[in-house]
């Protein structure tokens, strides 16, 4: 038996604080696109069923054609059943308003609610009866209507057959201790040793797997396909295959993002032009574009990447971010530079200097009120105004 377990695709995000103007749009399109690519995925390799652990949207108030081209995905692909667990984001009632559900959708709310599989024809545990999968899941997101919150609150485990396959499904923030601290956090102490097999969670963007207990497993499947540079590394889905004999569980993560996001350190110190700032830039670059140079392989024209200045370069070194963005900006489908060094200022250069660049060093370096960093910012733009042809 083969299951998805995806979360966190933030349907109809608006993304224009992470993205420029048409960036945001198409990155939107993009992402729906994706949703889709995933069930058609999932038809493609014979799956059963997919775990959707929390935030498929963004918001309660996602566009009416984004929620129905995903009603439409749901049910026109029937042999799959799909698992809809909602997130702090998913506030309402948003799928199938006013409709009835297709039959291969399942849901949850804020009690435990389990779902009962049969597992192959010949799979017998003590008893003589079949092997089972259990699917249980509770929404904890305090946005939701019910859902539980923290104030110190119990939280109170699941009651799961031993002899099933349990899979538990969840959306939030975990940590160790038996009360959660708020409304979206997951207390791990109850979960341990109450027979769970594979905890899906979902709310964190990275994905990570980790050991639960001596039976167990913890899976944040990340996010499907970054949004921002928040979102950074390899994005995408578990895929489970439970045997159906033995009810082991067998999971990998698959990439699946459309487009990767990279936010690349680029050290500038001793940059004194244009020239020198573009070459620097162009060899960060290149070398990225090695598979060997990052976990999930080299960069290329269809990703989105930021460069981030950092060291310090001479005082008239011009590192606007807006000039390397024209010289660069059409490798990628999206390009970015964030500036944060600090311009070498070499004060001892100018403190016998009879000009007027001297008196003004001499008269920032020796203000009490300022900090190093404030005298190299106020060094920086009066060095460069005074450099001005039009002064001389």
């Amino acid at each position: 038996m083969k299951i998805l377990h995806c979360s966190d695709l933030h349907l109809d995000a608006s993304l224009r604080g992470r993205l420029d103007g048409n960036a945001a749009a198409g990155r939107r399109r993009e992402l729906l696109h994706t949703f889709h690519r995933l069930m058609d995925w999932a038809g493609a390799h014979a799956a059963d069923a997919i775990l959707l652990c929390g935030d498929l949207f963004d918001s309660s108030h996602p566009s009416r054609q984004t929620v129905r081209a995903v009603e439409d995905l749901i049910a026109s692909h029937g042999d799959l059943s799909v698992f809809y667990l909602r997130g702090n984001h998913d506030e309402g009632d948003l799928l199938f308003s006013g409709r009835p559900d297709p039959a291969n959708l399942f849901r949850f709310d804020s009690s435990w609610t389990s779902y009962v599989i049969p597992l192959g024809s010949s799979g017998q545990i003590r008893g003589g009866q079949r092997r089972s999968l259990c699917i249980t899941g509770m929404e904890l997101a305090g946005g939701i209507p019910g859902g539980q919150g923290g104030n110190g609150v119990p939280f109170s485990a699941p009651q799961l057959d031993p002899s099933c396959v349990n899979i538990v499904m969840l959306h939030g923030q975990v940590l160790e201790g038996a009360v959660p601290s708020g409304p979206d956090s997951i207390p791990l102490g109850p979960l341990r040793g109450c027979h769970i097999d594979y905890l899906a969670l979902g709310h964190i963007h990275s994905h990570r797997a980790w050991a639960l207990d001596q039976r167990g497993t913890a899976v944040y499947a990340g996010c499907l396909e970054g949004r921002g540079f928040d979102e950074c590394g390899a994005c995408g889905f578990y895929l489970l295959d439970i045997n159906e004999e033995t009810g082991a569980i067998r999971y990998e993560f698959i990439p699946f993002a459309g487009r990767r996001l990279f936010s690349l350190p680029c050290d500038i110190t001793g940059c004194a032009s244009a020239v020198d700032l573009c070459s620097r830039a162009d060899a960060v670059l290149r070398a990225a574009r090695s598979s060997d140079t990052l976990a999930v392989g080299g960069i290329g024209e269809q990703d989105l990447v930021r460069l981030e200045l950092t060291g310090r370069p001479e005082y008239d070194c011009p590192t606007d971010p807006a000039y390397l963005v024209s010289e660069f900006a059409d490798r990628f489908y999206y390009f970015t530079v964030t500036d944060h060094t600090r311009p070498m200022i070499r004060a001892g250069d100018y403190l016998s200097d009879p000009t007027l660049k001297g008196e003004f060093v001499r008269t920032v370096m020796g203000a009490p009120d300022l900090s190093a960093q404030d005298k190299d910012e106020i060094l920086c733009c009066g060095l460069r105004a005074l450099s001005l042809d039009t002064l001389f």
